[in-house]
């Protein structure tokens, strides 16, 4: 149901003023007013544990008819943040986030920051340098290089392990080399805490540095790139049509959905399937539907799958590998009971791997590892699971890599392939309504064993059991924050910067795109014909 604000917002204050003291006061109680008020013209779980928020928002789109809400939530200023420190970023110049200090005898360091950090040395015997440390920490696993631009003359540079000491080759990471300034930092060593230390040579010396930048080292060589196609039955009759927009895409496999009704379903699928596989292209079969998670679904996705893997004992070779796209929050009842939702989702994941013999990947969110409960569902579902495709819909190349790097650095400790996936299809402009609590208002939120949010065409009013939230302010989302949205040339970009940055680490498996192989394309809108043009 649509939306519609039925109040402005000073004709709201105006009628909040007639239910002033004195009104109360006249004989009608609280309750006797929450008895008028207007009933919900939408209703809507939340996940909410504890106390009750000082905020709500509600997440929709606005159309011809208005506001039309789809999901209400607390906002994540209200949650309890993922600890840990973040990595330093690639490329970026991260001499203004070290914190330098001098050590050693005799007072021997004076450093100056500046626009080039300044270090004077003078003479001595006993050693005498300056740790850097960082607010940031140095990426885990992944191989890169510590560039220095600066004069740094007859110093030693080298990256301790936290505590150590430069002197001690047990104690360092990487290999210094001093005709470059450079220090190369191999993949699969844990530097999270480490520490730049500068050392100073006995006769003295006088450094300037300008400039301190982490620069990625390609170490995944056989990274792959893929495409969703959920609709390919369009493509059935013309796969050299297919086959061309892939490769022109430089595409190596792509993700079908197949249908599974039956076992004659397969029948006009297994020629379109071989003609893929000796052209060179990986098959992979996807499934998803957020209600797998609930009972009826998970007996639906047990038979398809059930299915599928029969088909690959008759068709050995055609289909490489199976993934999972299962995605509980989009279901109404995951915000009354996340807890629950995630369990059965990583139970679902168990009992599905152990249907099949070929690889399995699973498809999950980029912020899963932020949210305590969906972390404990992966950390379960994780040993029984070959890839993960990480759905990193964002157009910024730097948020895309802030996003990657703790996902490919649980990858390495988990011996797991991960995939970075990217948006390309249209997406709609997202509304996102905050509310604060009051004593009137149109959002009100009802306690039970299922937190409940309640949008009314009007004010209502506090009562036991119900807490009320007015319209404060609406935050709007640009698509194209998300989504390339049909660029084609930013999509490239995208694709050589981040296959170039997260090669760095050995588990990147590659980049898939979804939208890439629009929708439109894949239906009998001429036939194969008018997809060639």
């Amino acid at each position: 149901m649509r939306f519609t604000p039925q109040l402005p917002r000073l004709f709201a204050l105006a009628l909040l003023a007639t239910c002033s003291a004195e009104t109360v006061q006249a004989g009608e109680t609280m309750d006797e007013l929450s008895a008028v008020d207007p009933p919900p013209i939408w209703q809507a779980p939340i996940f909410s544990p504890g106390p009750a928020p000082d905020t709500i928002a509600l997440q929709g789109t606005r159309g011809a008819a208005g506001f039309d809400p789809q999901l209400a939530y607390v906002p994540k200023t209200e949650r309890p943040e993922a600890g840990g420190r973040e990595p330093l970023p690639f490329r970026a110049d991260i001499l203004a986030d070290a914190t330098p200090r001098p050590f050693g005898r005799g007072e021997r360091v004076e450093i100056v920051a500046g626009d080039r950090m300044t270090i004077a040395c003078t003479k001595g015997d006993f050693p005498a340098g300056a740790v850097f440390s960082f607010a940031g920490r140095f990426p885990q696993e992944a191989a890169f290089e510590i560039v220095v631009d600066g004069h740094l003359e007859t110093v030693g540079l080298a990256l301790v392990r936290k505590g150590g000491d430069a002197s001690r080759p047990a104690d360092l990471i990487g290999s210094y080399d001093p005709s470059s300034n450079r220090i190369f930092v191999p993949a699969g060593v844990a530097t999270g805490d480490a520490e730049l230390v500068l050392l100073c040579p006995t006769g003295g010396t006088h450094v300037e540095i300008a400039s301190l930048t982490l620069e990625p080292r390609r170490v995944a060589r056989d990274a792959t790139h893929g495409a969703w196609i959920w609709d390919a039955a369009g493509w059935l009759d013309c796969p050299d049509a297919l086959l061309e927009k892939l490769r022109a895409a430089g595409l190596d496999e792509i993700y079908l959905q197949l249908p599974l009704g039956d076992s004659t379903t397969f029948d006009p699928w297994t020629d379109f399937l071989r003609h893929f596989r000796d052209a060179g292209v990986r098959i992979v079969a996807v499934e998803g539907d957020p209600a797998m998670v609930l009972d009826h679904g998970r007996r639906n996705a047990v038979l398809r799958a059930t299915r599928l893997a029969a088909f690959r004992r008759e068709h050995p070779g055609l289909i490489a590998g199976v993934q999972y796209d299962v995605e509980p929050y989009l279901l109404a009842a995951h915000a009354a009971d996340p807890e629950t939702s995630w369990r059965a989702w990583a139970e679902l994941i168990v009992e599905l791997r152990g249907i099949f013999d070929a690889p399995v990947s699973v498809v999950v969110p980029f912020w899963m590892m932020g949210d305590p409960t969906a972390r404990t569902a992966l950390t379960k579902a994780v040993a029984h699971v070959d890839d993960l495709v990480v759905m990193a819909y964002r157009t910024d190349f730097g948020a895309i890599e802030d996003i990657s790097a703790p996902w490919l650095e649980f990858a390495a400790s988990e011996s797991i392939g991960v995939r970075i996936a990217l948006e390309n299809g249209p997406l709609p402009i997202e509304h996102h309504r905050i509310y604060r609590r009051a004593q009137a208002g149109e959002v009100a939120l009802l306690a039970g064993p299922i937190s409940t949010v309640e949008l009314h065409p009007g004010p209502v009013h506090e009562s036991p059991g119900r807490k009320v939230y007015a319209f404060s302010h609406e935050v709007v989302t640009d698509p194209l924050r998300t989504t390339f949205d049909g660029d084609l040339a930013g999509l490239a970009a995208a694709r050589t910067r981040l296959t170039e940055t997260l090669s760095a680490w050995p588990y990147f498996r590659g980049l898939a795109f979804h939208g890439l192989i629009a929708l439109s394309e894949s239906t009998s809108h001429g036939g194969c014909d008018a997809r060639d043009r």
